[in-house]
């Protein structure tokens, strides 16, 4: 891995299985990002954007070739790594707050963490809305809740 390098695809390419047969989503891909570098992906729909993303992330394993973060081989989903979905996920069961902090529990990092979501949730402009469950926040509100899990 170059020096400097924090994001590093070797040959990579991913292949999924439908019920037309076999889909390549990527194919041989060579990429090579600095630290402190910003990078965009843009492409059309349905050309691979999420999946490089996913592949990074460690939520997807490649069919071939190697991912690097930080000059290890990512084999599973990184805690240093965020993801935002093109559409909100939210669970309509638990409140704007509990959804804020999922991350918290499922990664049982201290709960501390709870008093830092409760001043991020009203910076999202979600102040009204703390307390609500995901299903109670619509449209707008769902995008801002989203940005609070960042």
């Amino acid at each position: 891995m170059p020096a400097g390098s924090m994001i590093v695809m070797e040959r990579v390419s991913r292949a999924f299985d439908g019920k037309a047969g076999r889909v390549t989503a990527l194919d041989g891909i060579d990429l090579e990002v600095g630290e402190r570098e910003f990078v965009a992906v843009i492409g059309r729909s349905g050309c691979g954007k999420s999946t490089l993303l996913r592949l990074i992330a460690g939520l997807l394993a490649p069919t071939e070739g190697q991912v690097l973060v930080a000059g290890d081989p990512v084999t599973r989903p990184r805690r240093d790594v965020s993801v935002m979905f093109q559409r909100p996920a939210l669970l309509p069961w638990r409140s704007v707050l509990a959804n804020v902090m999922l991350p918290v529990e499922v990664l049982g990092l201290d709960r501390r963490w709870h008093a830092a979501a409760g001043v991020a949730v009203p910076l999202a402009d979600l102040r009204p809305d703390r307390d609500a469950h995901g299903r109670a926040v619509l449209g707008a509100g769902r995008a801002h809740q989203d940005r609070a899990f960042r």
